[in-house]
């Protein structure tokens, strides 16, 4: 029997380290993300995402998750990070396939327009497609902020399977654990 707790834990242990790399392969870059947001005047997700999302996942692993090194803890750390990264793959994906759906009715518009030349369907057809190409850019940037959860509970995830503690890394909490006081106006 243990033999096969042996075989049992060496997938997991594998398993994991795994998911945490891909959470931080998959991350989008900010600056498109960003330069999304400013053309459709959208907000981006709140600059402490990530540091509110380390805090609860770090209180989760906490009380939750086995204390204890082996397989039961490597599991429910295994199944939190999964929870954490079909969410963000799932909404990567919903993005992705509405962009394809905002540029097919964008390209319809230029046909048509080129076909019939402007009328009244054009019209709808236009405001349509830039709907879509609107709620495209809102599903990239909801995706985003999924794929900065993922990565903030990959490091969470990645600190508790090697047995150490998260520490808040924001600029203000390192502060105030150096000096013991937030800088005024920071």
């Amino acid at each position: 029997m243990a033999g096969s707790n042996n075989v049992v834990q060496f997938p997991l242990r594998r398993v994991l380290p795994e998911q945490v790399a891909k959470a931080f392969e998959g991350m989008p870059d900010v600056r498109e993300i960003g330069n999304i947001a400013e053309a459709f005047q959208l907000d981006m997700p709140s600059r402490d995402l990530r540091d509110r999302v380390e805090a609860s996942v770090a209180e989760f692993v906490l009380n939750n998750v086995p204390p204890e090194k082996g397989a039961r803890r490597e599991a429910a750390l295994r199944d939190l990070l999964t929870t954490y990264a079909e969410r963000a793959e799932t909404a990567a994906e919903v993005a992705r396939d509405a962009w394809v759906t905002a540029e097919a009715s964008q390209e319809g518009v230029v046909l048509r327009q080129q076909e019939q030349g402007t009328d009244a369907a054009l019209e709808i057809l236009s405001q349509r497609a830039n709907d879509l190409t609107e709620q495209a850019a809102q599903l990239t940037i909801t995706a985003y902020g999924f794929s900065v959860e993922r990565s903030a509970a990959a490091r969470v995830v990645a600190l508790a399977q090697r047995g150490e503690e998260w520490k808040p890394t924001s600029l203000r909490e390192a502060e105030i654990a150096v000096f013991g006081l937030a800088v005024v106006g920071g």
